[in-house]
């Protein structure tokens, strides 16, 4: 919940934990998308001798666009793990200042 009086925003461990798990399923979505990808890529006989540059052309598209997929992927598993750890420490402080306070 964000306060917008001071830009606070309060969450709770499990609400991390939660959205890491979001943020997991949409990388393997990803990773998905370009196995799937690779499985559709078209030879040079695809096409024929008339559009010899076809290939060339539309290879190196495939290929920007399938190293885009995997930068996102890996960036998206990056944040599922920090935001996890984010909430699992967070429930760590919790029960830390949980014991302190004698409950």
């Amino acid at each position: 919940m964000v306060d917008r009086g001071n830009d606070a925003v309060s969450v709770t461990p499990a609400d991390l934990i939660s959205h890491a798990g979001h943020i997991g399923v949409i990388a393997d979505v990803l990773g998905d998308v370009g196995q799937a990808s690779e499985a559709v890529r078209l030879g040079a006989q695809a096409y024929g001798e008339l559009c010899a540059l076809v290939p060339g052309m539309l290879n190196g598209l495939h290929d920007a666009l399938a190293d885009g997929i995997r930068v996102a992927e890996e960036s998206l598993l990056g944040s599922a793990a920090r935001v996890r750890a984010t909430g699992e420490r967070y429930a760590a402080a919790d029960v830390a200042a949980a014991r302190r306070a004698g409950s």
